[in-house]
């Protein structure tokens, strides 16, 4: 295993390297809103060895706290699409995986590569209603600090306790969350010609935002294989139970 925070072969500042299996396959993971790659960062102890796992970086987080954060989606996948073609993983096989807010970066950042010519080998979504029926009811990212920490943690169980009361800590993490919230709220739906990679819709049983049915609205993304799963767990089920997510991308990418 490597260390969590060393970055990839080619020095990026967008990625940072979890595992390191021997395998040309490499698979990159997008956070929920406003965290960064700490969310994947108990990964290297769960011994998956299918393919190298990267966590991506986005300005505003992790290393990159001076950063200003991207609150504009086609900026975001623009710059990440640049990140993922010259890096790295040029000539690897790739599958993204995205978490809520990340699994709708990873899908627009399909279709960015796609249009490209890097077609990614297959996509993983978490937590994450279909972008067509993305279903922001209530918007957050413009209203005060304080009333948006408190939507947010009433709604998704998001930001802990001891973050939410810290204004050190606020201060340093609501620019991030602002910004991707506004990124979500803001997204507007293209209709495209599916993806021709599989899809895998994931979820947590006990999600009070994202229903099984919405998972299965992936299904109308991918002329290739769709498969839907739920785990125990709630939203952030991927953080609190990301064993059997990793078994079970196993056997994706071996079948593939």
């Amino acid at each position: 295993m490597v260390d969590a925070m060393k970055p990839p072969g080619k020095a990026s500042p967008w990625f940072t390297q979890l595992t390191e299996s021997g395998q040309q396959h490499v698979v990159i993971c997008l956070p929920y809103a406003g965290m960064g790659s700490a969310v994947f960062g108990g990964w290297s102890a769960l011994h998956f060895d299918a393919a190298d796992l990267f966590a991506a970086q986005l300005p505003g987080r992790d290393g990159r706290l001076k950063e200003a954060p991207i609150d504009n989606i086609e900026e975001l996948v623009d710059q990440l699409a640049d990140a993922v073609i010259e890096g790295p993983f040029a000539d690897r096989p790739l599958t993204l995986l995205g978490c809520s807010f990340g699994g709708l970066i990873a899908f627009e950042l399909a279709r960015r590569l796609r249009a490209q010519g890097r077609d990614i080998e297959q996509l993983i979504v978490a937590a994450c209603r279909p972008p067509n029926a993305l279903g922001v009811t209530e918007p957050v990212a413009s209203l005060p600090d304080e009333e948006m920490v408190n939507k947010l943690r009433y709604w998704y169980g998001a930001i802990p306790k001891e973050i939410a009361e810290n204004p050190a800590m606020l201060e340093l993490v609501l620019p991030a969350i602002r910004a991707d919230m506004r990124v979500y709220e803001t997204h507007v739906y293209r209709e495209e010609q599916p993806l021709q990679c599989p899809i895998t819709a994931i979820g947590g049983a006990d999600d009070r935002i994202v229903k099984l049915n919405e998972l299965n609205g992936w299904r109308k993304e991918t002329t290739g294989k769709f498969t839907c799963r739920q785990f125990a767990g709630d939203h952030f089920f991927m953080k609190s139970h990301p064993a059997p997510v990793l078994r079970l991308m196993q056997q994706r990418l071996r079948s593939h």
